[in-house]
């Protein structure tokens, strides 16, 4: 029987995980979605027993996050045998743009978006990152 898909997303601020979290029950997307307010919560839970339940599809890290931020648990993830193939997204809600864009990607980050403003481009930026990731 084929595992479930696990949308992981790694976001300190609870009114963007909610906002994400219901764009993607919007979209019907087939994840299983869970939310961690930072980098270390993630990584314990990729190490844990719990997450060989499901086959994960995406992590969506927010790059500036308290305790673990999204540059250093990409390291993490990379740096990890076991978790080194899984397709990891980053994004930023401020400054840094092309530069902390270009830094993620060249740690091995899949892809790299600076969230938008409109719940719309919200939307599509998440659309284009699940149909990126999945091809």
């Amino acid at each position: 029987m084929k595992k479930p898909l696990l949308f992981l997303l790694a976001e300190d601020d609870a009114d963007d995980a909610f906002l994400i979290g219901h764009i993607l029950e919007k979209m019907s997307a087939p994840y299983v979605y869970k939310r961690f307010r930072d980098g270390q919560e993630l990584l314990d839970y990729l190490g844990s027993s719990e997450a060989t339940v499901y086959d994960i599809g995406v992590v969506l890290l927010d790059v500036n996050m308290p305790r673990k931020g999204g540059l250093e648990t990409l390291a993490a993830i990379r740096e990890n045998p076991d978790l080194a193939a899984l397709p990891v997204a980053g994004y930023s809600t401020g400054g840094g743009g092309a530069e902390l864009s270009r830094r993620f990607l060249d740690m091995g980050g899949d892809w790299f978006f600076t969230k938008p403003d409109s719940f719309d481009e919200l939307s599509a930026s998440l659309a284009n990152l699940l149909q990126n990731i999945s091809t």
